[in-house]
């Protein structure tokens, strides 16, 4: 326990210095970005993602989880499943760049085409370095990671201002997106090329099957939970317009940031982890709730956060033409609330082998998910990110019942034990503060209100929970630090 916990600790300082600076970067570079371009340029890039990463699924092919999985890979089978990843890479960019043009008929706007057909590059410079990226994770090499993807980071941010300032448009979103996939990418690769030395002119199809075999649940769902995650840009893209699709997507694109800063810290350090302790049931089974209760612990307050200080944030951020996105943000905030505390059963079902389980929920998701989002969206842009939040509410039990009653044998109370306490706590102790949800504050004043509300939040929650271990933790080092000093 002690190795795995200082292991963790270890992976987690590298992950959350990357996360909190990509998170850091990226919220100043939308912010930025908003005062030079209109709103109607973020739904054309919103638009153009869809579809890129729609392509970008099946360039993996699931391998990546298989190569987590197994520990037993050889180097005849790394090096064939490099070869795949580059044919497959090839071939999806060919078929984005002569699409493009059915892709820009569809919504009527020609400058769609070159948008795409650029963009398309991703999926070529995606197929260079996935392997190698994925290879550095499995060995637990956290620190090199964080360090190609700070430098991503920054230097993605000031090509962007930079190119925006110059008067490109469009197009400094266009360019600085390739450039933040091709440049690590291409790091990955040579580093990988030079370490392990495990690249060489060899490829037979039959050595990739085995991890085809793991990996091929793992696409399913993959495509479907795309498809599911996505398909409330493809309905506002086609009823609501490219105006009312930027404003949406620069509100999701927040509390994304926001899910993107904490939950990947877990899940790339556990995915490996889990994986070496896959024969352990019960410690599997101790370690994830522990997870949950860490996640429910720091996500649940940030997230009910947003959503009390939506209009202060949009105005803050993006300016007051962006205000209207009050209740969107609001609505979506506390949606990846609840989606942030079940994100870890990914790390579940590679380790154990089980993406069919996640393929089968993935399907049931999408079925269910698509009518809500669809039923909201014949009412308001407002009513379909509130039926997106009740959907999310109403699919925790199926969600235990589906996938973590198999796998780890926990019971509902179990689950919902694990994270009651902080959401409770984190509820009561928005109240003082739902007066500013109107209000356009400034930011020394959101600020101010945030530092109030998670010293409420922390003095509520170790009076009401002396257990929880994060906090126990915190206690612990703040004594420790105290007892230090002379």
């Amino acid at each position: 326990m002690g190795e795995f916990k200082e292991t963790l600790i270890s992976g987690m300082k590298w992950t959350t210095l990357s996360a909190i600076v990509k998170s850091i970067v990226k919220l100043l570079q939308v912010s930025i970005l908003t005062r030079f371009l209109p709103k109607s340029d973020f739904g054309t890039i919103a638009i153009a993602l869809l579809y890129i990463g729609f392509t970008e699924l099946f360039l993996d092919l699931g391998i990546s989880s298989a190569i987590l999985h197994r520990q037993d890979t050889t180097r005849e089978q790394y090096s064939s499943l490099f070869w795949l990843n580059i044919i497959t890479g090839l071939l999806l960019t060919v078929i984005l760049w002569c699409l493009s043009p059915l892709v820009a008929l569809y919504y009527q706007d020609d400058s769609l085409v070159l948008i795409l057909r650029l963009l398309s590059l991703n999926v070529l410079f995606s197929s260079i370095g996935r392997q190698y990226q994925t290879i550095q994770q499995k060995k637990l090499n956290f620190k090199f990671l964080a360090n190609v993807e700070l430098i991503t980071f920054i230097a993605t941010f000031l090509i962007a201002v930079t190119l925006a300032y110059m008067g490109y448009g469009v197009f400094s979103l266009v360019y600085s997106t390739i450039f933040s996939i091709a440049f690590p990418n291409i790091i990955y690769c040579i580093s990988g090329i030079h370490q392990d030395g495990n690249i060489h002119w060899h490829f037979k199809l039959k050595e990739t099957f085995p991890f085809l075999k793991i990996g091929v649940f793992q696409i399913g769902a993959s495509i479907f939970d795309y498809f599911s995650r996505e398909f409330d840009v493809l309905i506002i893209s086609v009823t609501f317009g490219r105006e009312t699709l930027g404003v949406y997507s620069l509100c999701k694109k927040i509390v994304q940031m926001v899910y993107g800063l904490v939950n990947p810290i877990l899940t790339k350090v556990l995915t490996p982890m889990f994986a070496k302790i896959q024969n352990e049931k019960k410690r599997l089974k101790t370690n994830y709730l522990r997870i949950i209760e860490i996640l429910a612990t720091t996500n649940y307050p940030i997230y009910i956060l947003i959503a009390v200080l939506s209009t202060s944030i949009l105005y803050n951020l993006y300016g007051k033409d962006y205000i209207e996105g009050q209740l969107i943000l609001s609505f979506l905030a506390a949606s990846y609330g609840l989606m942030s505390i079940a994100s870890p059963v990914g790390t579940l079902q590679i380790a154990l082998g089980r993406t069919d389980i996640g393929f089968y929920w993935t399907i049931f998701r999408i079925i269910t998910n698509t009518l809500f989002i669809y039923v909201g969206a014949l009412i308001s842009i407002n009513m379909m990110a509130l039926f997106f939040l009740v959907y999310n509410v109403l699919v925790i039990i199926p969600f235990w019942y589906i996938q973590l009653k198999p796998m780890i044998r926990i019971t509902l109370w179990e689950y919902l034990r694990s994270q009651i306490t902080p959401f409770l706590i984190s509820i009561a102790c928005s109240a003082p503060f739902l007066c500013l949800w109107y209000d356009k504050t400034s930011v020394i004043l959101s600020c101010i209100t945030s530092v109030l509300y998670f010293l409420l939040y922390i003095v509520m929650l170790s009076y009401c929970d002396n257990n929880n271990f994060l906090m126990r933790n915190i206690r612990k080092f703040v004594f420790h630090w105290f007892e230090k000093k002379p």
